[in-house]
């Protein structure tokens, strides 16, 4: 018995000592790890949440679109039917066109009459003050060119004396086999419609005239004219040639080149001459 009781005690103390050399669990391991798992489940609820948030308010803007559309719907039907519902005045009658009596109608007519008579006079007036115009207008450019030449007289070099002045727009033509020589003093020279040249000036002493910048020639030079002026009773051109390509010489007489001697020699011929023919 008493060995029972001895062994018994023997097998509790090698229990007793069995637990307390077991090793305690790792309690400082479980509650880290627990602590993770606890955040990632809160991050995982809050994301949800945010989630969902987003969800509902893209649902609520779709509805609020959805009934502005059916709010502008609906506006459209209200305006067509206030148009529809717009009551227009009723149409007044048709005035009936005014009566009028016959003496009416012959005053009436006698005021057009009248009125017609007053425009054709008025008409009639602003006619003749246009033909006035016209020729009032004619006048004054007749005028202005009588004054330009006029002008032109006082400008341009009739001689030392003016002795060539009474040549001045004066025409001598010479007619030949070809052609006919029409020359215009102080301004041009032709040969038959084809310009022999312009007036340029005097030169040797006021016995030759030049005519300069006419119809240039085939492959040649402009033309021009060389006037010699030679003594003589009557204005008269006598000869014409064309000594050179499109160069031509002309020679004319005139009272206005004689001289002293000269012109005593003329008044003597003359003299004869009205005696021969009395």
């Amino acid at each position: 018995m008493a060995e029972k009781l001895l062994a018994g005690e023997n097998s509790e103390n090698q229990q007793s000592v069995q637990q307390s050399t077991t090793p305690a669990p790792d309690i400082a391991k479980e509650d880290t790890s627990k602590e993770v798992i606890d955040v990632g489940n809160s991050f995982e609820q809050e994301k949800n949440i945010i989630d969902e948030k987003k969800a509902t308010e893209a649902e609520n803007e779709d509805e609020n679109e959805d009934e502005y559309k059916d709010g502008d719907d609906n506006e459209d039907e209200y305006k067509d039917e206030d148009d529809a519902n717009v009551e227009l005045p009723p149409s007044s009658p048709p005035v009936p066109p005014p009566e009028f009596t016959q003496q009416q109608l012959e005053d009436f007519k006698k005021e057009l009459e009248t009125k017609q008579i007053s425009l054709t006079s008025f008409l009639s007036e602003i006619e003749k003050i246009s033909q006035e115009y016209e020729t009032a207008l004619k006048n004054y450019q007749t005028f202005q060119q009588q004054a330009d030449d006029l002008q032109q007289f006082f400008n341009l070099d009739f001689g030392p004396n003016r002795e060539f002045s009474h040549l001045y727009k004066q025409f001598h033509e010479i007619p030949t086999r070809d052609y006919t020589y029409k020359l215009c003093h102080f301004d041009k020279a032709n040969q038959d419609h084809t310009s022999l040249g312009n007036w340029e000036g005097w030169s040797d002493n006021y016995t030759v005239m030049k005519y300069t910048g006419g119809v240039k020639c085939w492959d040649g030079p402009e033309r021009s004219l060389t006037v010699n002026l030679k003594c003589g009773k009557t204005n008269e051109i006598v000869k014409i040639e064309e000594p050179s390509r499109c160069e031509y010489t002309m020679v004319m007489t005139t009272p206005s080149v004689c001289d002293s001697k000269h012109a005593d020699v003329l008044e003597l011929e003359n003299s004869v001459e009205f005696e021969d023919n009395p």
